[in-house]
């Protein structure tokens, strides 16, 4: 059952927002002519309208250590991980042979990187983790990129959620321990602005087939999250934190919606 939770003013300054048209348009003539209504192109530098151009969050990016192929028999990646260093969205960690990290201390450290979470905020050295990822099936076999993933810290033989997070559409999340707080959490994205004239941006529309630019933004049950926002929320008597990474649709053909979100707390 999910907890009860709050959204507060808890932003992060992003700096993708001064870029898409939906944040930059507030101080625009709408009366001033556009490139395209003066050449007549419907696309350009310049030339679409602001209502055309989503707001973007700063997105994630899941890299897992190698060997980066699943290694279960339904695709998932699966290891545990003994954590020697910490700094920034990366972890520097020993692979495990056996759960509750047994068999590790004597193998090389490499790096277990999700952005833009302080992963050195949520747990530090000496910490062993289990890590359950997966990815999307047109990834390349040789690539250590994921797009979902869930950290989980072994607490005295006790299972601790540390992350839960999503990179992309399309993609399963990863089972969570038996018990866990954040079993059956899925946030859904709900339409904030679709407002794209798309009669005089066709190619901006997906040539009318339906899709339009459209700004997202989170729903988490008992809240509404715009894009880049966090926002605390508990699950049982632990408090986490939700933040809104991206939540739009390009609009354009054969390019995918881009969402990705990430709930996570301090160990």
């Amino acid at each position: 059952m999910w907890g009860m939770l709050a959204v507060v003013g808890c932003t992060r300054d992003n700096p993708a927002f001064g870029e898409g048209g939906s944040e930059s348009s507030a101080g625009t003539d709408t009366d001033a002519p556009t490139d395209s209504e003066e050449s007549g192109e419907e696309s350009g530098e310049g030339g679409l309208d602001p209502a055309c151009e989503p707001m973007r969050g700063p997105g994630g990016l899941i890299n897992v250590v190698q060997s980066c192929t699943p290694n279960t028999d339904d695709g998932l990646y699966d290891h545990w991980l003994y954590i020697i260093g910490a700094e920034d969205s990366e972890w520097r960690v020993q692979v495990c042979v056996e759960p509750n990290c047994g068999d590790c201390k004597e193998r090389t450290d490499a790096p277990l990187t999700i952005e833009p979470l302080d992963l050195a905020a949520l747990a530090g050295p000496m910490t062993c983790i289990h890590v359950k990822a997966r990815r999307l099936p047109t990834q390349n076999v040789s690539s250590c990129e994921y797009h979902s993933i869930v950290v989980e810290a072994d607490v005295n033989g006790v299972p601790v959620p540390l992350v839960m997070a999503r990179t992309a559409e399309g993609v399963e999340l990863p089972p969570v321990a038996m018990g866990s707080e954040l079993a059956g959490f899925e946030p859904a994205p709900v339409e904030v602005a679709s407002d794209c004239p798309c009669d005089e941006f066709p190619q901006a529309c997906c040539e009318g087939d339906g899709r339009e630019p459209t700004t997202y933004a989170w729903d988490i049950d008992t809240a509404t999250v715009p894009v880049g926002m966090q926002a605390p929320i508990w699950f049982g008597d632990r408090e986490f934190e939700f933040w809104a990474l991206d939540a739009s649709d390009p609009g354009v053909c054969d390019v995918p919606r881009n969402m990705a979100w990430a709930v996570y707390a301090a160990l």
